[in-house]
């Protein structure tokens, strides 16, 4: 069979706009995952780090202290949706901090280092669990694994957004003075945003529901350790009250983004109008 070739064109200037838009798009989809918790396998061991029944992560994420059984892989909406909960032992008062930490720059195929010098997007979800009296939960970030500890976690934190308060008037906040949302609703998903700022060493917080953008909460919140010119190296959270809080689908963005990852995204009328037309160029062939 003969085969006929057609020679190659330049392209047009409505291939090369569609061709822009399109990596337009994919500019913008600079969301990286770094743990959704799905991938662990919590049928029969829930604990992590150094517990006694063993971890259920491998080693990706670590206890606070490192054998805590306060610190569980537990199931959300399905035996496969999975999210991470830790609740604290008040009863031993200062030495009661109980949780989990992870090391971003190599307990993941990716290093996802908040660099000193930068400004970095951190992303996670967090839910107030039901059934506790008192509630007082860090979250957020440190140099290192080793910092982060069960005495006073609180001090361990540079950026350390935090849940607080009783049952049925739990707020999340950015500092002592700082509150981001009031009263959240107990066993609902919050999607936070920490626009993190290593040269200033302050953060913007971010909050929004379900798949919508983030909003604005808080801006310039100063770091509560400043650490010096360290990067931030590790993620935490650790709680000293009864009260459970479950965290799920952390993710990492360069620069400053306050779109939800978590959302699908819709084609824009740019993109849309450009696949058109490239199909239209094709028929004419």
């Amino acid at each position: 069979m003969r085969r006929h070739w057609i020679p190659a064109s330049r392209p047009t200037a409505a291939v090369a706009a569609t061709a822009l838009a399109l990596s337009s798009l994919s500019a913008h989809a600079a969301w990286s995952l770094i743990d959704s918790f799905d991938s662990y396998d919590n049928s029969s061991i829930t604990t992590i780090g150094a517990a006694g029944a063993g971890d259920a992560t491998s080693g990706v994420w670590t206890g606070v202290w490192n054998g805590t059984s306060n610190a569980i892989i537990t199931d959300d909406s399905s035996a496969a949706d999975n999210a991470l909960e830790v609740w604290g032992l008040p009863a031993q008062a200062a030495a009661g901090w109980r949780g989990a930490v992870t090391n971003l720059s190599s307990a993941y195929s990716s290093d996802f280092t908040v660099a000193d010098s930068s400004i970095t997007t951190i992303f996670f979800q967090v839910m107030v669990v039901s059934g506790g009296s008192s509630y007082d939960t860090m979250i957020g970030l440190t140099d290192t694994t080793a910092t982060l500890d069960n005495n006073d976690s609180w001090a361990d934190f540079a950026v350390m957004p935090f849940v607080s308060g009783t049952s049925g008037s739990v707020d999340l906040k950015a500092s002592n003075s700082t509150i981001v949302i009031d009263n959240m609703s107990e066993d609902t998903w919050y999607n936070v945003w920490l626009v993190v700022d290593t040269t200033a060493n302050t953060f913007d917080m971010y909050t929004s529901t379900g798949t919508d953008d983030g909003v604005l909460g808080a801006s310039d919140s100063a770091f509560r350790n400043s650490l010096g010119t360290s990067s931030l190296a590790a993620f935490g959270l650790a709680g000293g009250q009864d009260g459970h809080v479950s965290i799920d689908n952390l993710y990492y963005s360069t620069g400053e983004l306050t779109s939800n990852p978590l959302a699908v995204p819709e084609p824009t009328v740019a993109l849309l109008g450009g696949l058109g037309l490239l199909g239209l160029l094709r028929r004419r062939r």
